[in-house]
């Protein structure tokens, strides 16, 4: 079986390198974009194709008029593809693309995969709803399939004192992952700086999405007390050290495009549990193993996240066991529905 892959996992992609390694029985070859433009005739024998991001064409900086002609282009072979019989999937991975600059320009992208796709896979089951929204109830229920985001188990019982860079407190949160705009990053430093919360300390780590975001953060980060700062890539090791330290995950994500979170599973495969924005992949697993909020607007969202983090502050200081109870019972809960094995058996089921 010959099976198209939109883009062609990196090295260093966990999420899409995880994909092919899901449906590579040994006989299948995998073809990219490159792969194509060196031979044309191969697009008559790929037997599917699976597009995972292409939406965010969308959250380029282009002309607009360029961006829909890439959309278009994207589309049109995506057509092409289907009216040679190869069988089209597509993965449903966010409302609206991240950070999206021209949100018509994305809605068209992923309800055109949608209406295209034999299978529209999603990641979290109340992702469901969102691609109801796109084409309706009788479209969606044909296209939908359910696979699940996996739980990739991460070492523990590690050393706390791994991260030697940081002084031990009492009370940790920490925010890991790549720190982009979309996750709020500046509004969580200054939720942090209006709390000014004692024996308590935020860890932020990650690689930054650009010099410019990079030049922001640091200059609201300038003179704030019990803040850290960690840019860059981490080790697995030292991540998991990093997480296994926090008192709390804390991921303000953005509610406009949000669907999943690598991170979520990260932190629940370290018994972690999280002050999150109510994406939807939480209600998988139970919102109650969680300090969520809702929020409308900036000011909104500000003043929930510094009410999750002040109600997460009391508990560490006068029943600090609640937070590991919840934290435990979401690593049972993630376990039982979206362990690695179960979402492998998913794909290879599909493909």
């Amino acid at each position: 079986m010959k099976i198209f892959l939109c883009p062609m996992p990196e090295k260093d992609d966990d999420y899409l390198g995880k994909l092919k390694i899901y449906i590579d029985n040994g006989s299948n070859k995998f073809v990219g974009i490159e792969d194509l433009s060196k031979n044309l005739f191969q697009l008559f024998r790929i037997d599917a194709a699976s597009f995972n991001f292409v939406e965010n064409i969308a959250s380029s900086n282009g002309e607009k008029a360029k961006v829909y002609l890439s959309a278009i282009k994207y589309i049109s072979f995506i057509l092409f593809l289907k009216m040679t019989g190869t069988k089209i999937y597509f993965t449903l991975n966010s409302k609206l693309p991240h950070d999206c600059r021209y949100d018509r320009i994305g809605y068209f992208m992923i309800k055109m995969q949608i209406l295209l796709s034999n299978r529209t896979i999603l990641l979290c089951k109340n992702s469901k709803d969102i691609v109801e929204q796109y084409v309706g109830k009788r479209i969606a229920k044909r296209r939908c399939y359910y696979v699940g985001a996996p739980m990739v188990e991460h070492s523990n019982g590690m050393d706390k004192n791994q991260i030697t860079s940081l002084e031990s407190r009492n009370i940790r949160f920490v925010f890991f992952g790549n720190i982009k705009r979309y996750k709020n990053i500046d509004l969580l430093i200054d939720s942090w700086k209006e709390l000014r919360l004692e024996n308590a300390e935020l860890v932020i780590a990650g690689r930054m999405e650009s010099d410019k975001y990079k030049q922001l953060l640091n200059r609201k980060a300038e003179n704030t007390e019990n803040l850290c700062i960690i840019e860059g890539y981490l080790s697995n090791h030292k991540l998991d050290a990093l997480i296994q330290s926090a008192t709390v995950i804390v991921e303000p994500f953005d509610l406009k495009s949000g669907i999943n979170s690598a991170t979520l599973l990260r932190a629940a495969s370290m018994k972690k549990t999280m002050i999150i924005s109510e994406i939807p992949l939480l209600y998988d697993f139970g919102k109650d193993l969680f300090f969520s909020y809702v929020y409308n607007n900036r000011e909104e969202h500000l003043e929930k996240l510094k009410d999750r983090m002040r109600y997460v502050y009391n508990l560490a200081q006068n029943k600090p066991e609640v937070i590991i109870e919840m934290g435990e019972k979401l690593y049972k809960r993630v376990h039982e529905a979206a362990s690695e094995s179960q979402v492998k058996k998913r794909y290879v089921s599909l493909f």
